[in-house]
């Protein structure tokens, strides 16, 4: 198997060295320094028209200029949930906020009735007026907060909720007038303040109405955020399911033509086969895995595409600033590598190629996969792999992910660019491991 590299430079096209290097082994980091690899580069492209389907774009080159670049930033609806002075209003959150509000509003309502001009001029002094007073105007809003609202307003009997208000106002004055009558003997000073009061007693049940609005506008906005987050986990699954058929599709088809030739290869593939399997039926149910594992599976990935092949193959794999902390959607890459076994040109082609590099700096992987194409001919056809990849990535990372898919002559490229999640998103590793960058010869 050759390694496609100079010995003082980076790898250019065409160009290939008769090494023979290790296969994939079963680690990340800790390989050394070596340079980037830059699979197959060309002149400048040119940017050619948005193609409605990106798919339709990789999938049927006839439909793309011998140079052409196809650069995607799909829209999407942002499902997070609304935040306050950097406070995530979460449904659990957003119980404490509500009972957070309503202390604070009866605290500064209790401190301006202490101080108003009524509770000055009243006999038994500002506290007991405040403690008198202040307790009815909070039932009569509690009351049609918990009670009216729901039981009226809300089913649209507009005549009998306005009524209920009427009703309410005149009992909670007329318990105020009893209270400040007998109790408090400041009749004439109710008397002279009833107006103001009633005014008064009507801004808050509008307040608390408006309140009882906001507090369903949420609840109903957070009904449909875990509605969406919902059906976009199903589409995800889904997504997903379809990876492994379309997976197994292949191999099996290259396992079949290894069996009836009886080749003692065929144990091997199985063997192979088995270890990618319980990746994708175990490991890959989680949102988010180790971009470790997932360089793991594309390892296993080349060494069971190799198996098929009589000679050696030159296929070039560089990773570099790969770190144990990294974490990234499940089953992304194994597309892209796909895509180029399936439609390269290493069986016919004795100077054919496959580069994958993988590159991360900061919280941004640069992904690039590239491969020599027979011919003219499709770099990507009759299937479902770049357009699940291409949706896979509008759910996981939107708006923040670019992808190119670039056709030369003679060449398939493509380009991906993530930002990856803050490491402290996801639970810290027991162990880590160093970083550095490494290139497997395969």
């Amino acid at each position: 198997m050759r390694n496609r590299r100079q010995e003082n430079g980076p790898p250019v096209r065409g160009q290939h060295s008769s090494t023979i290097g290790p296969i994939c082994p079963t680690t990340v980091p800790g390989w050394g320094t070596s340079d980037s690899l830059r699979p197959g580069d060309t002149s400048e492209v040119s940017r050619g028209p948005w193609l409605k389907a990106l798919g339709d774009a990789a999938e049927k080159p006839e439909l793309m200029p011998s140079s052409t670049t196809v650069s995607v930033t799909l829209p999407v609806t942002d499902t997070a949930p609304p935040r306050i002075m950097g406070f995530a209003l979460t449904p659990h959150n957003f119980r404490y906020f509500l009972w957070g509000v309503q202390a604070t509003f009866w605290l500064l309502w209790c401190l301006l009735a202490y101080h108003a001009e009524p509770a000055q001029r009243s006999p038994v002094g500002p506290f007991w007026f405040v403690a008198a007073h202040v307790p009815i105007m909070m039932g009569a809003v509690y009351l049609n907060y918990f009670w009216l609202i729901p039981r009226y307003l809300a089913r649209r009997q507009y005549l009998r909720y306005g009524l209920a208000i009427i009703w309410l106002l005149g009992t909670a004055q007329g318990l105020r007038w009893m209270v400040g009558a007998y109790a408090l003997q400041e009749s004439q000073l109710f008397a002279e303040r009833w107006p103001l009061s009633l005014a008064l007693s009507g801004i808050l049940l509008m307040a608390s109405t408006l309140f009882k609005f906001v507090e369903g506008w949420f609840q109903v906005s957070q009904q449909q955020v875990q509605l969406q987050n919902e059906q976009l986990r199903s589409e995800l699954r889904f997504l997903r399911a379809q990876v492994n058929p379309h997976f197994l599709f292949n191999t099996l088809n290259n396992l079949y033509a290894l069996t009836l030739t009886q080749d003692p290869r065929a144990p091997q593939m199985v063997a192979k086969l088995s270890e990618l399997m319980r990746y994708l039926i175990y490991d890959s149910r989680t949102t988010r895995v180790k971009l470790q594992r997932e360089l793991d599976l594309l390892c296993s990935y080349i060494e069971l595409q190799q198996l098929q092949y009589d000679a050696e193959t030159n296929v070039d794999f560089y990773t570099e600033g790969v770190k144990n902390q990294h974490w990234v959607a499940p089953l992304l890459l194994i597309t892209f590598l796909e895509n180029s076994f399936k439609h390269g040109d290493l069986a016919t082609n004795p100077k054919g190629w496959i580069a994958l590099s993988v590159v991360v700096e900061g919280r941004q992987l640069r992904v690039s996969v590239a491969n020599t194409t027979r011919g003219t001919g499709a770099a990507s056809s009759g299937g479902i792999g770049l357009e699940n990849a291409r949706r896979q990535l509008l759910l996981n990372y939107p708006d923040r992910h670019h992808l190119e898919i670039i056709r030369a002559e003679g060449e398939f490229r493509v380009d991906l660019e993530i930002e990856l999640e803050a490491p402290e998103a996801f639970p810290p590793s027991p162990v880590l491991q160093p970083d550095g960058a490494r290139r497997k010869k395969l």
